[in-house]
């Protein structure tokens, strides 16, 4: 690791008898400055959970170190592993594991951008020029109910007490997979910019106070701003409070140059996305694990 690299993850349990997410950081390629980050939120039981993401971020990471197309290929590759690997797992121990599963969302900044891959309601986002933009697709309920409220159909008060608003539309079962989102092109890096990545108990705190603690915490390290997300989480004392992840990737210019000396991967390089470029693959599962609350 350089000096001018500055990333770290920090984890709460919350209210929960566990730690079922898991998180990685991994070098890639041999190289000093491409990174690639995972994080999973596992559900299915006190084990099946905390396997079922322990099992998802190893095989991801593996699968991805091991393959050598281009970046969206590999990310694709991997979810696709992950899940087969949940499936594996689930068949060999059926008593203990029957009905885990896992969310996942992925991301790589290397020569030619940030590239991502997502399933679930894990969240990515990208904080530039005092902005806070979601970059992956939420696939729970949660994102359903706030179109209803944009459109009238429903009131903040009705969403804020809905029984399935955190109910998953996708999720890793090892099955076919419903939705998975995709960044349709590498994302162009600048100096300054904060990539952050969460498990869903980073919801506890709505996007504008999340950005106003980046606004605040901007100068601070990736490991103290990390701690202080977590932080403020614990200070809203939610009963029940789900297990939280945050992890940070905060890139100096630095940074940014030694990415470029890194060896090019190619592939066209793209501004900022619309949320949500989610893609449907396969059919609907055969047994929906999917849509049962975590």
């Amino acid at each position: 690791m350089i000096p001018e690299k500055d990333f770290a993850g920090r984890q709460s349990i919350g209210a929960r008898e566990n730690q079922q997410d898991t998180y990685a950081f991994a070098e890639i390629d041999g190289t000093q400055n491409s990174l690639l980050l995972v994080v999973a939120d596992g559900m299915g039981g006190y084990r099946g959970g905390e396997e079922a993401s322990r099992v998802a971020v190893d095989t991801f990471i593996d699968v991805f170190q091991r393959s050598h197309e281009d970046e969206r290929s590999r990310l694709l590759k991997s979810v696709h592993a992950a899940n087969d690997a949940i499936f594996t797992e689930t068949e060999a121990n059926p008593e203990d594991l029957e009905g885990m599963g896992t969310t996942l969302v992925a991301a790589v900044a290397t020569q030619a951008g940030l590239s991502w891959a997502s399933v679930g309601d894990s969240s990515l986002y990208i904080f530039r020029d005092e902005s806070l933009k979601r970059l992956n697709a939420d696939h729970s309920m949660r994102a359903v109910i706030s179109q209803q409220i944009k459109e009238g159909r429903m009131s903040a008060e009705d969403a804020a007490t809905h029984p399935k608003r955190t109910q998953l539309l996708s999720a890793l079962i090892g099955e076919e997979i419903p939705l998975l989102d995709q960044s349709p092109a590498p994302l162009a890096l600048r100096a300054g910019d904060l990539i952050l990545m969460a498990s869903d108990g980073l919801d506890t705190l709505s996007p504008p106070r999340i950005r106003e603690i980046l606004h605040r915490a901007a100068g601070r390290p990736a490991a103290e701003i990390a701690g202080i997300l977590l932080a403020a989480v614990k200070d809203e004392a939610k009963p029940r409070q789900d297990n939280t992840t945050v992890a940070l990737m905060k890139f100096s210019e630095e940074w940014l140059e030694g990415i470029k000396r890194d060896a090019p991967l190619g592939g066209a390089v793209a501004e900022l996305p619309p949320v949500g470029a989610t893609r449907r693959l396969g059919k609907s599962p055969r047994r929906s694990k999917a849509g049962k609350p975590k």
